[in-house]
């Protein structure tokens, strides 16, 4: 059973037990949440036992931003943590000491703890949201230019109904380019070209079939790794 995302969404887990307290018991541990933040309901009693739900009281964004924290407390990084929620997107920023530590070379660092944090958060959620990460700001203006050039995109297609072919550039780019196309729900994207002047074409999304998913191999990554049980509200 699958639950409809809402856009601010809560994971739940459903247990069967012979008694109420039993399956509540049961349904926690598989939630794996403290029960402070947790709510259980009834679902319904049977043959098999006592269904409950246990509902987590935390946004993925709370719980992307605790991940995150487990993370830099464990290597010993006392930063502050922020973050928002946006078209399916959530987008996480580190702030305080160490920030070169944290970039990396080239942002290597960077990039090796947003995969790893995407690792750790899509296994105990569905449906998969993808995590931007950002620290002391250093993706912030790569974010402003291409979402810019996004919204430029946009205007064309409006305005004139043919793709929008954007310039050249690298895959970590297009992969960002990729998702943060979410915010427009009306046009979908395309990597196209040879590289190293591989580009992302913008065209307008088809209005009689849902929208086709970025391709994983290379634009968004996927992780099939999950809890048994383990859903959403």
């Amino acid at each position: 059973m699958r639950a409809k995302d809402r856009g601010i969404s809560t994971a739940y887990y459903e247990a069967v037990a012979p008694t109420y307290d039993e399956a509540k018991e049961k349904a926690l541990k598989g939630i794996r949440l403290s029960q402070r933040d947790v709510r259980f309901k009834e679902v319904d009693a049977g043959p098999e036992g006592v269904r409950v739900r246990a509902i987590s009281i935390r946004t993925r964004l709370d719980e992307a931003k605790r991940d995150l924290r487990i993370f830099l407390d464990g290597f010993g990084f006392s930063n502050e943590v922020s973050g928002y929620e946006e078209a399916g997107l959530i987008f996480l920023n580190v702030e305080g000491v160490n920030m070169g530590l944290l970039i990396g070379r080239g942002g290597f660092t960077l990039e090796a703890i947003e995969y790893l944090l995407n690792v750790i958060h899509n296994r105990r959620f569905t449906p998969q949201r993808y995590i931007i990460l950002d620290i002391g700001g250093y993706r912030a203006k790569q974010i402003e230019y291409l979402e810019g050039l996004l919204a430029k995109a946009v205007q064309h297609i409006t305005d004139r109904n043919t793709p929008y072919r954007m310039p050249p550039m690298s895959s970590k780019s297009r992969k960002l380019t990729h998702l943060l196309l979410k915010k427009y729900p009306g046009c979908i994207s395309k990597s196209a070209g040879e590289e190293p002047r591989r580009w992302v074409e913008i065209m307008r999304a088809p209005t009689d079939e849902p929208e086709p998913e970025v391709s994983p191999a290379e634009d968004e990554p996927e992780w099939d790794e999950e809890i048994d049980g383990l859903r959403l509200e």
